[in-house]
């Protein structure tokens, strides 16, 4: 996967190969005392965002999800 320069505040994004982008939830930092916490909320915005995609289906101006695998959307 490559790396993108861009950084949301709960997930990261990486390049998958032509055209496919993955969201993935943001890791915090392990000697942060409420890390778990975190992931496991960036983790549930994944998982919410995913929903709302398949909820509205396809349209022209929504970029389109793809699948989602181990709380990691792919986008194309």
């Amino acid at each position: 996967m490559e790396p993108l320069t861009y950084l949301g505040s709960t997930s990261q994004f990486s390049r998958i190969g032509p055209g496919v982008i993955v969201k993935s939830p943001m890791k915090v930092w392990t000697g942060y005392s409420n890390h778990k916490k975190l992931e496991e909320e960036n983790a549930s915005a994944i998982d919410i965002e995913q929903r709302i995609l398949k909820q509205l289906g396809r349209h022209r101006r929504i970029v389109p999800f793809v699948y989602l695998f181990n709380d990691i959307i792919a986008a194309s």
